[in-house]
């Protein structure tokens, strides 16, 4: 549940879902572009394993709980999240995530 969701949150719901899937992407992309020597380690992180990911086309989904537009609805912990494959939400972040891993793969592989 995320906190305050309804007093500062809740207009997301009214965002168009191409719009919303463009924001996404726009900001996985600007965390991970230019990556150098000054970039901090979770963000050089981040930029590996979505590229590794993109490389190996693994399908990404946002795990989080009660976030049924930007993710699945589900924790990603929740011991059931695969029986539960058919109530999972928009997952947005996720395919945002797997536009960019896709994007990174190809930038790597030439």
């Amino acid at each position: 549940q995320v906190l305050n969701y309804q007093e500062l949150g809740s207009s997301w719901e009214k965002v168009d879902t191409g719009l919303l899937l463009l924001v996404n992407i726009t900001i996985k992309l600007a965390q991970v572009q230019n990556i150098s020597a000054d970039s901090n380690a979770a963000t050089r992180q981040l930029h590996n394993e979505l590229r590794d990911d993109g490389l190996e086309g693994l399908y990404i989904v946002e795990g989080a709980r009660g976030d049924d537009r930007c993710g699945i609805g589900i924790h990603a912990e929740d011991p059931s999240v695969f029986n539960q494959i058919d109530c999972w939400g928009r997952n947005q972040l996720g395919h945002a995530c797997m536009v960019i891993a896709r994007h990174l793969g190809n930038e790597s592989s030439g």
